[in-house]
């Protein structure tokens, strides 16, 4: 799952030209399967792959 967090990073990442969050501090996955990112800056985004992307909240 550690692969998954770093790549959903990367993709989530490449579109700032600065990227404020910092680095990813904890990864799980909640009661609805949803999977979560927390980044050191403290905000944390729910991610999912869909057939045009993946997107993120």
């Amino acid at each position: 799952m550690g692969e998954q967090a770093k790549r959903y990073m990367q993709i989530h990442k490449y579109t700032y030209q600065y990227w404020p969050f910092g680095f990813i501090t904890d990864y799980w996955i909640d009661k609805d399967g949803v999977f979560n990112i927390r980044y050191e800056e403290g905000t944390w985004f729910r991610y999912k792959e869909t057939d045009t992307g993946l997107i993120w909240w």
